[in-house]
């Protein structure tokens, strides 16, 4: 693809034009849009299309906006009780969120279960 001199009205410098050919995002102010008016945007140069793609933000770093994160399988119960606010009978009771990698809840966490348990049945 040819690397243009300029882009809507705005000159690119030598090193806009040496990064867009070695296909790196680069950042343009001052150009004008159809009715004139001025804009910024990041190009990068679309290979597959055969043309330059401007993007308001950042495309090399808004990639992980949004990306899903899937908690590992360790902690699956950790985020179903924090997360999800599911519980099962071994947490059923127990308010305060459980650790890392924690399936159970530890000892103290029982115990205060238990108590609270006691103070309902009264």
């Amino acid at each position: 693809m040819h690397i243009p001199n300029s882009l809507l009205g705005k000159e690119l410098s030598e090193e806009q034009q040496q990064k867009l050919e070695k296909r790196e995002t680069i950042y343009v102010a001052g150009m004008k849009d159809k009715k004139g008016e001025e804009f910024n945007a990041y190009i990068k140069v679309n290979d597959e299309k055969g043309k330059l793609d401007f993007y308001k933000w950042n495309p090399d770093k808004a990639q992980t906006k949004g990306a899903e994160v899937i908690p590992d399988n360790k902690s699956k119960t950790q985020v179903a009780v924090n997360s999800e606010g599911k519980s099962n009978e071994a947490t059923k009771d127990v308010k305060e969120p459980l650790k890392k990698d924690q399936v159970n809840p530890t000892e103290r966490q029982q115990t205060t279960k238990r108590n609270r348990s006691k103070s309902h049945s009264m």
